[in-house]
């Protein structure tokens, strides 16, 4: 039986009691098992497809993410439209929503702070350390930053309200016309962890979560309570995630013409909060320290930063070439602006040809940008350089190596 909390300002059709027959256990086990086969199609997606066209992966990825989810949002709707399991909304007026808020953020960092503690306690009493996960590939997911704050901004906002009439709305009522309350809780909290895919230990805090989101909507027997919860989780978790991406928000060059002109953001002399250091060496490493993989990950700083160190000592030709070597990784690898990238790695590569170390980057670099250009023929010749005249270069070598077998997976299409 699946009731509703009667609302003094509700219909008095909400106001009652809503039965509802027990779920067919095929429905249910459908239920059950659709989340997993929707992540199964988005593996076989990815290794099919995405894994072969590799500059096609941002918008595939979104489209994908979307269709999927959309699937698993009409069967949920259609069962509990269809079984009774209804209205999983009830009538709620803006001014209820907005007053509703606070208590969200305030439940949402109580639920934060037991998953914490418990996260702490478990690596205390186990002496493990156990990785939270890394969302930092939103940041970059896309072909530019723009579909990086779109995907970002729907994880706080779409996947909270899709989750949530997925597993609280659907799963966790249809269980319970077949279980105990308890148990049903219990079940649908467990399959709320196994679908994020975090391993057993996380997968723990994933399972605190569900539970208690299901007591929250055990307290008003309505969606929008748990959905605002929810999105508030996200959010604390995903915030820094938008600002970074903001802060690195930057639209590729759309031709080799406009590839020509730097961009915008970036100062021919450097800004006045560079620091300057005693030498080239220390002033790449602050510049990667500060900004860059080991620092705020703040990718245009960091190309600023990198590019000062040319400018104060070019005379340290080889810290000079590291330097603009880790300019082209930035265009390349972190902003998706391959047209830059490719420009780049040419201008470093006729200014240091002695430079060997940095020239096996930047032409590893190159193919992979031409990859993504798909130039496929000079994406070869990039990396076949690599490979026959910097080979002594272990890093660059196999990169360029993994570059030659993504480039005949794709002539095999």
């Amino acid at each position: 039986m699946i009731r509703t909390v009667p609302d003094e300002n509700a219909p008095e059709e909400i106001k009652e009691e809503t039965k509802s027959a027990p779920v067919p256990t095929g429905e249910i086990a459908l239920g059950i098992s659709l989340p997993f086969l929707v992540i199964a199609a988005s593996v076989f997606v990815d290794a099919v497809y995405v894994r072969n066209h590799p500059w096609r992966q941002g918008y595939i990825g979104f489209v994908s993410l979307i269709l999927f989810n959309l699937i698993l949002l009409f069967y949920a709707l259609a069962v509990c439209k269809r079984r009774g399991i209804w209205p999983l909304f009830r009538p709620i007026s803006p001014a209820t929503v907005l007053s509703m808020i606070p208590f969200a953020i305030l439940i949402a960092f109580g639920i934060n702070l037991l998953v914490g503690t418990t996260h702490m306690a478990m690596e205390k009493i186990l002496n493990q350390k156990f990785e939270m996960p890394d969302y930092s590939a939103l940041a970059t997911f896309g072909p530019n930053s723009l579909l990086s704050v779109i995907m970002i901004v729907i994880g706080f906002t779409a996947i909270p309200i899709l989750e949530e009439i997925y597993f609280r709305g659907f799963l966790y009522n249809a269980l319970k016309t077949r279980l105990p309350i308890l148990f049903a809780a219990n079940l649908q909290a467990i399959l709320f962890a196994a679908a994020h895919g975090a391993g057993f230990m996380i997968g723990i805090l994933y399972f605190i979560a569900g539970m208690a989101l299901a007591v929250v909507y055990e307290m008003r027997k309505e969606l929008v309570s748990p959905i605002l919860v929810h999105g508030a989780i996200n959010a604390m978790a995903l915030m820094p995630l938008l600002v970074l991406a903001l802060q690195n928000f930057h639209m590729p060059a759309a031709t080799w013409e406009e590839a020509e002109r730097p961009p915008a953001w970036l100062e021919s002399t450097p800004p006045a909060w560079i620091d300057k250091k005693e030498n080239a060496a220390a002033q790449r490493q602050y510049a990667i320290d500060t900004w860059g993989s080991q620092g705020s990950k703040a990718w245009k700083k960091e190309a600023g930063a990198l590019q000062a160190v040319c400018v104060w000592f070019p005379e340290d030709r080889e810290a000079c070439a590291k330097a603009k070597s880790g300019v082209v990784a930035i265009y390349s690898t972190f902003l998706k602006d391959h047209r830059r990238a490719v420009l780049e790695a040419d201008r470093l590569i006729a200014e240091f040809p002695k430079e060997e170390e940095a020239v096996a980057v930047a032409l590893t670099r190159r193919g992979f940008a031409y990859l993504m250009l798909q130039d496929l023929e000079k994406s070869r010749e990039s990396f076949e350089k690599v490979i026959n005249e910097y080979s002594q270069y272990g890093p660059p070598f196999e990169e360029a190596a993994k570059g030659i077998q993504i480039l005949e997976r794709v002539e095999r299409e």
